[in-house]
């Protein structure tokens, strides 16, 4: 049974030819939402241009993207090219970052995501976005339109020497126990025993920095949430994806475990000991929240084997504000906010800073009324010009009536929600 790809990878550049010759070096991470071939192939596309400005702004030694479609001919759609060694999404995203100071080395692999998407036409083309057609062609196993819809990517100006690639391990081989027959697929089917653990995949891109091996893990996990299904495993599927991080990271081989790939009984195989590694990626789920994922990243947080960077950012505002690295689409910080982002270091990687990358919103809200109209007079006549002034529409939780709330947000802030519903992390590390 194959459980993962092993591949060794050469680079004949000298590492004189990076942008840092010592052991510090900058990390940064971003959830880009649903970024397309189609759009990264279009200069005037609103969003790749407002991510790439982030990215330019923030340039680091190594770039982790989530979202980015792997790209496979004719998908979604007729006329769009498929992968090539030199040409694929993510050299076009750096690309038109401008960052050619360095070579660039690329780990990018196509995610589970959208396997079982199924074609809207016979010229085998895809839905291109979310409808009222979704629960119709989606893959209700691992989720997406189209395949390869979210996958991973790592830019790196460090060589890429090795990688290891789990797309196929099972989920009842590394978790023998779960009942995977008490819980059904969004379209209320049962759920096949030889579903992936990753709905997407899981990368370990190893790099040289002054001769050291450092571990780069991208993982974007399954949200835990089960979107109003009762019986989806959603969330477990999370906390199992999440374990699994844990087990690998930590390095230990567990004995009594049912399963033979916890006991080291297969050719996979943890960290050593005393690796270096840097686990980067949408968690997608927030660290204080109940989702039993959460309870994994608390007990990571709590242990002495691997720091759990907890970034905050300039955002003034109440403390989980602070902590926010999702921020429902939109600029209404009334709305959903959650942490989802994180990364997790080796004890040997000393942090030199940590943040979420997002301007300051100064939000402010005037309050709400049951009309438009009404909360339209509750905006000031005296406007300021470098803020925006509207009236969003939100549920009250108390009565579950609609609101109409006049707010007030900067324009910088409302800039950087073009880019993505999430906000970057970045990271400066040095090695011991």
């Amino acid at each position: 049974m194959q459980y993962f790809l092993f591949l060794l990878m050469t680079a004949s550049v000298s590492q004189a030819a990076l942008s840092n010759n010592n052991d510090e070096f900058s990390l940064l991470h971003f959830n880009i939402k649903e970024l397309t071939t189609e759009k990264l192939l279009d200069q005037n596309d609103v969003q790749v241009n407002a991510a790439i400005d982030i990215i330019r702004k923030n340039l680091s030694d190594l770039i982790s993207i989530n979202e980015i479609q792997f790209d496979l001919e004719n998908v979604p759609s007729l006329g769009l090219p498929g992968y090539k060694k030199d040409q694929h999404n993510m050299t076009r995203l750096i690309g038109r970052v401008g960052a050619f100071k360095s070579p660039w080395f690329y780990s990018f692999e196509p995610a589970n995501t959208g396997r079982y998407a199924k074609n809207i036409n016979p010229q085998g083309e895809f839905l291109k976005s979310h409808s009222s057609k979704t629960p119709i062609y989606a893959d209700h196993e691992s989720f997406g339109i189209f395949p390869a819809q979210y996958s991973t990517g790592l830019a790196s100006r460090y060589p890429i020497v090795e990688r290891v690639i789990l797309r196929k391990l099972k989920w009842k081989d590394w978790n023998p126990s779960i009942l995977l027959s008490t819980y059904r697929l969004g379209n209320n089917k049962k759920i096949s025993n030889d579903i992936p653990l990753f709905d997407k995949n899981f990368v370990d891109s190893v790099i040289k920095i002054n001769g050291k091996k450092v571990h780069i893990i991208t993982l974007h996990t399954v949200p835990a949430y089960g979107f109003g299904h009762p019986k989806s495993a959603n969330e477990i599927r999370n906390h199992d994806q999440l374990t699994f991080l844990d087990w690998y990271l930590k390095g230990k081989c567990e004995p009594k475990s049912k399963s033979k790939v916890r006991r080291c009984k297969t050719p996979l195989r943890p960290l050593s000991k005393n690796a270096y590694f840097i686990a980067i990626g949408d968690w997608n789920t927030d660290l204080y929240s109940n989702d039993v994922g959460a309870r994994v990243l608390q007990a990571m947080d709590a242990s002495y084997d691997i720091k759990l960077l907890k970034p905050t950012s300039n955002f003034l505002g109440d403390k989980k504000s602070n902590a926010m690295t999702f921020l429902k689409s939109g600029h209404d910080v009334g709305a959903l906010k959650l942490r989802l982002d994180y990364a997790a270091v080796s004890n040997n990687i000393h942090v030199l800073s940590s943040e979420i990358v997002s301007p300051d919103a100064q939000f402010s809200e005037f309050g709400c009324e049951l009309s438009k109209k009404l909360a339209d007079n509750l905006i000031p006549k005296q406007q300021l010009p470098d803020f925006l002034y509207e009236v969003v529409l939100r549920r009250s939780e108390s009565n579950n009536n609609k609101e109409y709330c006049a707010i007030r947000v900067a324009k910088d802030f409302m800039a950087s929600r073009k880019a993505s519903d999430h906000f970057p992390l970045r990271f400066k590390f040095k090695l011991r």
